[in-house]
C-alpha cells in the first residue's frame, strides 16, 4: 500500500500509513517510499526513508545512491554530491549497473565499472 500512495504521488499519505503500521516498517517499505520521494521530488521524507535503510542495511550503497538522486532530480546538487561522497566514504557497496541482451542465440552483458577516478564500459561475451 506504502508503494501504491507513493507511486501515485501521495508520499504524505504514505508516510501517515507507515507511522500507522501496528509493525516496524521493512527496508522495502522504506525503499518505496524513498523511491517515490526521488519522483514526487520530497526531500523532508526521502532523508528520513534513507536515515531508516542507513540504520537498517548500512552496507547497501544503492540507498546512498537513491538519496542521492533525490537531491540531484529537485536541482540540489551540492547535497547530490555529498550524498555520493557519504557513500564512498561510508565503505557501502553498491552493485554496478548492467545491461544485458540476447541476440542470435548469444547472451551480451554491458557493463560499467570505476577504475581509478575513470569509468569504463565494458562488454563481456
Amino acid at each position: 500500500m506504502v508503494d501504491v500512495l507513493g507511486r501515485s504521488g501521495k508520499t504524505d499519505e504514505a508516510w501517515e500509513l507507515i507511522q500507522q503500521m501496528p509493525f516496524e516498517p521493512t527496508t522495502s517499505i522504506w525503499g518505496s517510499l524513498l523511491g517515490s520521494c526521488r519522483k514526487y521530488r520530497n526531500i523532508g521524507l526521502a532523508r528520513l526513508a534513507a536515515e531508516q535503510l542507513f540504520k537498517l542495511e548500512p552496507e547497501n550503497g544503492g540507498n546512498h545512491a537513491l538519496l542521492s538522486d533525490v537531491y540531484a532530480a529537485s536541482g540540489n546538487w551540492e547535497n547530490a554530491v555529498l550524498a555520493r561522497k557519504y557513500l564512498t566514504d561510508s565503505g557501502a557497496k553498491k552493485d554496478v549497473g548492467s545491461s544485458w541482451i540476447y541476440s542470435k542465440g548469444k547472451g551480451h552483458i554491458f557493463g560499467c565499472e570505476k577504475k581509478e577516478d575513470l569509468f569504463v564500459q565494458t562488454v563481456i561475451p
